[in-house]
């Protein structure tokens, strides 16, 4: 059986996890989309720190990923 606080770490972690990979691929369709038709502006420094943290995690995760499957 397994206990409610148990079911509430693994739900925080997988939906964590979704949540990384979700941003990942929104964030690299607006940045195929911005190249095609650039707005005028570069993005903002928070928004490119963003890019970059949340890809560094997505790229993080699938070596991990990979490494498992060794």
């Amino acid at each position: 059986m397994v206990r409610p606080s148990d079911l509430i770490v693994l739900l925080s972690f997988t939906g964590t996890i979704l949540l990384v990979y979700v941003l990942a691929a929104w964030l690299l369709v607006d940045l195929a989309v911005w190249r095609r038709v650039p707005n005028g502006r570069p993005p903002s420094r928070l928004k490119r720190s963003g890019r970059r943290v949340i890809l560094g995690l997505a790229v993080l995760g699938l070596a991990c990923f990979a490494y498992g499957a060794i």
